[in-house]
């Protein structure tokens, strides 16, 4: 064990947050989103001979630091993945993202979080290659998907926030930040099926009208 905790600090950058939200492990270092715990190499030419003992010493290091599900992108030389996928397979809630492509290990998805847009974006997937389930649902079931799961808003506009808050029968607050899905998340996308003008913002009243002409829809993103 000392051996190990000694090569890990030799062989390796970290980065801490404070609370683990999804892990990188990588050859270069990048800029994260907060909640991130990075794990950089310090030499990016790994020795493929040494790739085992280092996938066994990030293993270690990884069960120290994190106890819950786990999200972890790889950008690694394919020997380093495929011995950390080993060494971490009794995980019950793990998800591997490979070089840009989903991979989920044995043991089970991660916890899947839920949330609710009113648009939705590619950007929103950070890999290269995702595969993406859309599904039409009523409103009635978009209410009880909400009422039934914890959920956060994604809602970009303050008029439709408010809207949909009278609408749903829950407080829907506006936030106008970037997100970002990660494997088994779900997107409940409020859609205006209306096409706007050119510059044109819809109003309070405008989407009030909308809704009482049921010219919208919901759509549950999922991504797999």
């Amino acid at each position: 064990p000392m051996r190990a905790e000694k090569k890990f600090q030799e062989v390796f950058e970290t980065k801490e947050p404070e609370e683990v939200k999804n892990i990188f492990i990588g050859t270069k270092s990048k800029s994260f989103d907060e909640g991130t715990l990075s794990i950089i190499f310090k030499n990016p030419l790994i020795n493929e001979q040494e790739s085992h003992f280092h996938a066994y010493i990030v293993a270690r290091y990884l069960r120290s630091k994190v106890t819950g599900c786990a999200s972890i992108t790889l950008e690694t030389p394919n020997s380093f993945a495929f011995a950390l996928g080993y060494f971490l397979e009794d995980y019950k809630c793990l998800a591997l993202v490979h070089k840009g492509r989903v991979v989920h290990c044995v043991g089970g998805e991660l916890k899947e979080k839920l949330y609710l847009l009113n648009a939705f974006s590619l950007s929103m997937i950070p890999y290269k290659r995702a595969f993406v389930e859309v599904e039409k649902v009523t409103t009635q079931e978009a209410i009880d998907l909400l009422k039934d799961n914890p959920w956060e808003s994604y809602i970009s506009h303050e008029a439709t926030a408010k809207v949909l808050s009278q609408f749903l029968g829950t407080e829907v607050r506006m936030r106008r930040e970037k997100l970002k899905l990660k494997p088994g998340d779900r997107a409940l996308v409020f859609q205006i099926e209306v096409r706007p003008k050119e510059g044109q913002v819809f109003s309070e009243e405008e989407i009030k009208q909308i809704i009482t002409k049921e010219l919208f829809s919901f759509r549950l993103v999922r991504l797999l």
